[in-house]
């Protein structure tokens, strides 16, 4: 009797593949038809019908990912099979009546991939119990990292050097894009070449390095560390000025790397996500990202220091169910952006930047500028201007004390009307009315008609001249422009507005953040107190569309020192909706620094 096997996956494209391998070979009349391939979703619920694909297996081959092991589903399924006596495997886990060089066997086809190693994965399992069958063939090694580039000859390259002289133009910030290896072998690379493309048009190099997430050492798989030193470093430095990260999870926890390593090589990492959702889904979700890819896309890798972005690739399912991640242009557009800047950020001698500081200011009146939980921001701020001019940035002036600080700082920066004279509304930088219409209009019409709704049409009536320029009031010292954030809105409870879902912000906040990233430059922003009010603007949760309000008008790096660890609902949020780097002022609960 021709022995029945079963192939459970909760994987997209791992039921694809294993499933076309197994269509084919059961065509050719290499394996009985009474094989399946299985696929579990998130709210699968074990019934009869699950027990009668699986009764009469002699082996169930089993790949779930995220936290299908943890479920009644998979509680009841186990029981199930322990019952019937049903050997099952699962990855590396345990398996009964096999024995382990079988069971490194399984393995090496399943981590080679591709179908050649699929098709023999089955005909090396149907071996096993169907005596008399041919021998498979042995696994196939295939490269466990290496560059891609599209305009390679071959698939791949493993020499550094060689791919320099091939591909990368000197004196270009360089950026390293880190990707899975499956999406390679299966030649899914839509969004990388998207990428590569993408940054080149922007002037950047790109190192495009495919590996696996979860190295076994035993297998001859490289880890994250010597993937890194072997593609990201020379001579012991980094060769990228920031990398790209789309891989899920973290390497640190499962130590691929350690948190040193990343430190001492000195390089940002930026998140990019994949999503596991089609684009649809994603554009109608209020939340942005599930659940479950929230915690594998965006807070696992938090462990590893990362920088968050943006979605630059979402899931397409063809025709036939084949799986595919196809690029999302704008977002892409967006990553690259930001990523250029880190890296020209990198790049630029400290006399050469120019940094905004934002002090926080709830309610919009003088006696609220800087204001703090657990840190004198005013002083923190002055003594940093200190530091600034020590390293070599710009300065022209380091105020003496606080309270000459603040005269000075209110003379000129102010989102209190009812205190702003003539001379300090001539004294504010200003963004044209044309100027700020043209980039209105680059807005999601839904995002338009909602801010008109909520306060006319642009450029607005709030901090505006009677020729319709908008101001944006601060206090410029060398390179470094002294600031108040925009207020959420006017005319409003404040209190009420501030955490408003719905309730746009204004057209001069909006084109206070387009000052400061494309009139005057800035290459960085450092914004100070408790709390602003960009992280808590209108938009998705997760995964920030161009209709996000957190990601939509600021700068190209966001630099937050919030200012208190105690209040870490605050920081979090900054750090995943407005795509930021944040610094904690950390007290003992009694006022005390720690």
């Amino acid at each position: 009797m021709e022995s029945k096997i079963i192939y459970m996956t909760n994987i997209d494209r791992r039921y694809f593949m294993m499933r076309r391998a197994l269509d084919e070979l059961i065509e050719d009349g290499e394996m009985p038809a009474s094989s399946q391939v299985v696929k579990t979703e998130d709210g699968s619920v074990w019934s009869a019908s699950w027990e009668e694909k699986l009764r009469g297996s002699a082996l169930v081959m089993i790949r779930f990912m995220g936290n299908t092991i943890r479920t009644k589903f998979w509680t009841a399924c186990m029981h199930f099979l322990s019952r019937e006596g049903i050997p099952y495997y699962m990855d590396a886990a345990g398996i009964e009546r096999v024995a382990a060089k079988d069971i490194e066997a399984m393995k090496a086809y399943s981590f080679y991939g591709g179908l050649t190693n699929y098709k023999n994965l089955w005909r090396y399992v149907r071996s096993l119990f169907d005596k008399g069958m041919p021998d498979a063939e042995p696994p196939s090694p295939i490269c466990w990292a290496g560059i891609y580039h599209p305009g390679m000859a071959k698939k791949f390259m493993t020499d550094l050097s060689l791919y320099e002289k091939a591909f990368l133009q000197e004196g270009r910030p360089t950026l390293g894009l880190l990707f899975y290896r499956d999406e390679w072998i299966w030649d899914d690379l839509h969004y990388q070449k998207a990428f590569i493309e993408e940054a080149e048009r922007q002037g950047l190099n790109v190192i495009a390095v495919f590996t696996n997430g979860l190295p076994d050492p035993k297998l001859g798989m490289p880890t994250i560390h010597e993937v890194f030193e072997k593609y990201f470093m020379k001579d012991g430095k980094p060769v990228v000025d920031v990398i790209v990260n789309v891989m899920k999870f973290s390497f640190t926890t499962s130590g691929s790397i350690s948190i040193k390593a990343l430190e001492e090589m000195g390089v940002p990492v930026l998140e990019a996500y994949s999503l596991i959702a089609p684009k649809e889904e994603w554009e109608a979700s209020p939340e942005g990202m599930n659940a479950m890819e929230i915690s594998i896309s965006v807070t696992m890798p938090e462990f590893d220091g990362i920088i968050h972005g943006m979605p630059i690739a979402a899931k397409h399912v063809k025709a036939d169910g084949e799986v595919e991640y196809l690029p999302i242009p704008e977002r892409m557009h967006a990553m690259v952006s930001r990523a250029g800047a880190w890296a020209r950020l990198h790049r630029k001698p400290n006399a050469e930047k120019k940094i905004a500081i934002i002090f926080h200011n709830y309610p919009p009146k003088n006696s609220n500028i800087g204001s703090a939980y657990g840190l004198d921001s005013i002083e923190s701020v002055r003594r940093l201007l200190g530091f600034m001019k020590e390293a070599g940035y710009q300065v022209d002036f380091i105020p003496e004390d606080t309270e000459t600080f603040m005269k000075r700082l209110t003379a000129q920066a102010t989102n209190d009307r009812s205190m702003l004279t003539e001379e300090q509304e001539a004294a504010c930088q200003k963004v044209p009315k044309k100027l700020y219409c043209d980039f209105f209009a680059t807005f999601p019409e839904e995002t338009r008609r909602q801010m008109e709704k909520d306060w006319g049409k642009a450029p607005g009536r709030v901090m505006t001249t009677e020729s319709g320029d908008i101001l944006v009031p601060g206090l410029m010292d060398g390179h470094i422009f002294l600031t108040v954030q925009a207020p959420r809105g006017y005319g409003f409870d404040a209190a009420k507005i501030y955490h408003d879902p719905f309730i746009a912000p204004t057209h001069q906040y909006l084109a206070y953040y387009q000052w400061i990233r494309d009139v005057w430059g800035a290459d960085a922003v450092l914004h100070v107190g408790t709390h602003g009010n960009l992280e808590w603007l209108p938009g998705k949760s997760a995964g920030m569309d161009r209709g996000s309000y957190p990601g939509s008008g600021k700068s190209a790096e966001y630099l937050s020192l919030p200012y208190d660890d105690h209040g870490r609902g605050d920081p979090g949020e900054a750090a995943r909706r407005c795509m930021s780097c944040g610094s904690f002022a950390c007290t003992d609960g009694r006022g005390r620094d720690v």
